[in-house]
């Protein structure tokens, strides 16, 4: 049994021209303290709460059973395995936060069940998932609507990854295809979903891209592309990320999405590191005993402007250039300017 504690501080300033005033701040952006385990029988559980907010905020609370040499299953509550850059732990991400479009749509943690295939060269992931835990007023809706006599929604989400250089610790490839089918949650009003984001810094509360409750759903789906790689210490990702939302009464549908890309390098003779179970980026290798530098830049793009004459919901890019510092064990330091414009 081990803990896994995690404190990360952010601070922002605001500068330009902007439509409203924007608050320049600090806040406590994760207090997680985590309690895994291995246990007997191929078992593994894990356990993690975050009190960021001031409140306890439930993470993951799983079980794994490790049935063969390859395959996984884990039942509790989790994120959906979809897109790379959500599914990347806070501890490894490049940026501050992460794009527009993955943090609109991207499927996060839900109750469900999994099932996790690997081998070289090949992952495999497949559930079905069901309500997000949520906050007080997601419990609070739950509640009622359970009480008027609704089903919980559900949603059946799979991935496959292909990294043709399985075996090279050096370089790596990334291809990576996901869908999911979902239908409306009770957490929030019966028959509708809401995609929102904010301008790729959690301080600012402004949310710049927002559907508000689009209503008479019937179900939605989502897919995402991926293309990543590393060599040494460069490294380069990008995703493309869109979304379809099907409405009852003849209604036409909503289709909604977006795309980044990004690249890095570490400028002290570091090396990038992939995990090939989970399918995606970790701790860098420092260059240097005293750690290393990571000098990155994102582009990403996200379109809340139905195609049809329906939402309206804006439109938007960031330009971020990030300066990271990697200490020898355990601290990192994270200095971002971004360049953002919502229509």
């Amino acid at each position: 049994m081990w803990f896994d504690f995690r404190v990360q501080v952010d601070g922002a300033v605001f500068l330009g021209e902007t439509y409203n005033p924007i608050a320049n701040g600090l806040e406590m952006r994760r207090t997680r303290i985590a309690f895994k385990a291995e246990l007997p029988n191929n078992f593994e559980a894990e356990l993690d709460m975050d009190f960021a907010d001031g409140t306890a905020d439930l993470k993951d609370a799983f079980l794994i059973y490790k049935a063969t040499k390859n395959l996984d299953i884990k039942a509790g509550n989790f994120k959906e395995r979809f897109s790379m850059e959500n599914n990347t732990s806070s501890r490894w991400l490049t940026f501050m936060e992460r794009p527009t479009a993955v943090g609109a749509i991207a499927p996060s943690r839900h109750i469900g069940l999994q099932f996790h295939y690997y081998r070289p060269y090949v992952i495999a992931v497949g559930g079905v998932h069901f309500q997000d835990v949520g906050d007080a007023e997601a419990v609070e809706n739950r509640k009622n609507n359970y009480a008027e006599g609704q089903n919980e929604g559900y949603s059946f989400t799979g991935k496959l990854t292909f990294l043709p250089f399985y075996y090279d610790f050096e370089k790596g490839l990334h291809f990576g295809i996901a869908g999911s089918y979902r239908t409306p949650k009770t957490h929030d009003r019966v028959e509708t979903v809401r995609f929102d984001s904010r301008s790729n810094i959690n301080i600012n509360r402004k949310k710049y891209i927002d559907t508000d409750r689009i209503n008479q759903v019937d179900n939605y789906t989502f897919a995402n592309f991926e293309l990543a790689g590393y060599y040494k210490n460069i490294k380069f990702a990008t995703e493309y990320i869109m979304a379809q939302v099907n409405r009852l009464n003849d209604l036409p549908s909503e289709n909604f999405g977006g795309f980044y890309v990004m690249s890095s390098v570490l400028l002290f003779g570091g090396n990038h590191l992939y995990n090939t179970y989970q399918g995606e980026f970790t701790q860098p290798i420092n260059g240097k005993s005293w750690g290393d530098v990571e000098l990155a830049m994102r582009y990403d793009y996200a379109d809340f402007n139905s195609s049809f004459d329906g939402i309206m919901a804006g439109s938007g890019e960031g330009l971020t250039i990030g300066l990271n510092y990697y200490a020898p064990k355990n601290v990192k330091l994270i200095l971002n300017y971004g360049y953002l414009n919502f229509d």
